[in-house]
Formats: structure tokens, sequence, C-alpha cells
């Protein structure tokens, strides 16, 4: 009887340290690809480096620009953090509606992609510079700066610590790609097993969006919940405007925003650069009872279109 108990203690004790063993091993091995696919954004942006060097005319060791006399000061960079600096492949018009055609956010990405490159202005406000790619060669397409920019930066340590936080990834990653959502104004770091992805947000107004920023989900799981908060069906094409609310109908959202641009090229189609400025009124963020256009929190505007409705839209409160 006695060896029979100690028997099967010897088996239990030798299965719990085979079954610790496995996870372990699955642990490190899925550790070890994080390394790798970590090292090839690294490899990728050294070897694009010396080109955003010169789109952004940087000629010294400290990363600072040449004169930027003719710029306003909001942008004019003290220096440019190369470190922090990261591609950014731009994924189809409408999230919800393409990845359910589709089935993956790899195949509703485009080939145009943006370097984007965090910088300090000389006021220490943060900012970025977007750099793309016309006729072959890396060109600067504008900068924005605004507290709103923080929310942009990505690094390998919060990449690490959203997959440490998170038990979804079991077996390696084989890939990293980071999509920029140009419709929710929203940076996506999408990690892929070779079977599913996993996706870690990075949105401009996380306040208005329905994911965590630094957190990691299932691409699944963040269409879905994309596709509860808003109703890409009632998108007006003819508005130039955001995405309603599940429920609201047409909508479009005014911000305080303005776009700042050296030189856009018409092939390309790139992330509205935009910079919070304090001193635009509030109200322009307030449902108005008497406009035509209910003002929905959803993602932002840029450009002078969504500016002069904003307008009248005040104009018309104040009478």
């Amino acid at each position: 009887m006695k060896k029979a108990i100690i028997f099967l203690v010897f088996i239990s004790v030798f299965s719990l340290t085979i079954g610790q063993s496995a996870i372990s091993a699955q642990t490190d091995s899925v550790s070890e690809s994080v390394d790798k696919v970590l090292n090839q954004l690294r490899e990728e942006k050294t070897d694009a480096l010396s080109e955003i060097r010169e789109a952004l005319h940087i000629y010294d060791e400290d990363n600072r620009p040449e004169e930027q006399s003719d710029e306003p000061d909001l942008f004019k960079s003290s220096s440019y953090d190369l470190e922090g600096a990261y591609k950014a492949y731009t994924l189809g018009s409408r999230l919800v509606t393409s990845y359910k055609e589709k089935g993956s956010l790899q195949a509703i990405a485009e080939e145009t992609y943006q370097w984007k490159i965090p910088y300090a202005n000389t006021s220490g406000m943060p900012g970025f510079a977007t750099i793309g790619e016309k006729d072959g060669k890396l060109i600067l397409l504008g900068k924005s700066s605004g507290e709103t920019c923080k929310n942009e930066m990505i690094s390998e340590d919060v990449i690490r610590s959203a997959i440490a936080d998170s038990d979804l990834i079991k077996e390696p990653l084989t890939s990293i790609t980071i999509y920029n959502c140009l419709l929710y104004n929203v940076y996506f770091v999408t990690l892929s097993d070779g079977a599913d992805e996993f996706v870690i947000p990075f949105s401009v107004r996380p306040d208005w969006a329905p994911v965590k920023n630094g957190v990691l989900y299932s691409a699944e799981e963040l269409i879905e919940k994309y596709d509860k908060m808003y109703d890409e069906d009632s998108i007006n094409p003819k508005a130039s405007g955001g995405v309603p609310l599940q429920g609201q109908g047409e909508g479009i959202i005014l911000g305080k925003n303005i776009i700042h641009r050296e030189e856009t090229p018409n092939e390309l189609t790139p992330t509205p650069i935009i910079t919070q400025e304090s001193d635009m009124p509030d109200t322009l963020h307030e449902e108005s009872e008497e406009s035509a256009f209910p003002i929905v929190p959803t993602v932002a505007l840029g450009g002078g279109v969504a500016l002069f409705i904003g307008l009248i839209v005040l104009l018309k409160k104040r009478h």
C-alpha cells in the first residue's frame, strides 16, 4: 500500500515538473520570438536612417536640424528622437467593414507608408515629423505638435510590457507591423504568429476609442469593440467627417485642429497632420441643437472644411 502511494506521489510530481517545463519552454520561445521581431523593426529603421536624416535636414550627431527660420515656432524642433522613429503602413479606408470582408489587418493594408519621428519643439512640447516616399525618395510631409502626440509614442518597452501583461500569445511570433488607421486616427502595433493577429492600439484620442492604449488585444476582439461603438454604414461620404456612433446616424466631429503641411504629394494619402491648439473655442466639441450636423465624439477631423462648419455652428449659437 505504501509503495502504491509513493508511486502515485512520484507520478504526480513528475507530471507537474514536465508540465511546468513545457510552459517554461513555451514562454522562452515566445520571448525569443519577441526579440527577433523587434530586431526586424530596428534593422528596417537602421536601413532607412540616412534617408530620414536627409529628409529632416539633420547633419550633426545631436540630431538637431538645420536652421528652421521659415517654420512657425510651434514646429521648430530642438532635436529629433531617431531612436523613437517608426514606420507605419496605411490601413484600408473602412477598418471594420474591410476586416470583416478579408479577415486580417495584413490583408487590408496598403503599400503606402509613413515614417513618424518624435521631436520636442523649442518650448519642450512633444511633436512628430511625418515622412513619406515620393519618386523613390523620402521627403518631409509635415509636422504636428501638441500634448496628444504623446499618445502616438511607440517604444519597444511599451510593446514588451503589453505582451508580458497578457496571456493571449501562445505561439512564437513571426512578424510585427505597425499600421495607421486614418479613419479612427489610431496606430496599431500588429503581431502575428502566422495564424492569428494580436494588436496593441495607440489612439491619438484614447478618450474616443473603445480600446485602451498600450494593451494587447486579439484582432477579432479589437474589431468587435470598434464595431460595437461606431457605425461605419452610416458614414456620410459627402461630409468631411468621422464615423458616427452606433445609433447616432450621420454625423461629423468638429475638433480644435489645424493642419500644417510643407509638401503633400498628390499620389499619397498621408495621415492628417493635426496640431492641438488650446486657444480654439471648446464649444466646437459640444453638441448643438441648432446645428444641422450632430457633433459626434469620434475620430478627429483635419482640414478647413471641418473648421469652417464649426465656425458656422458657433455663429448660429451666438445669435
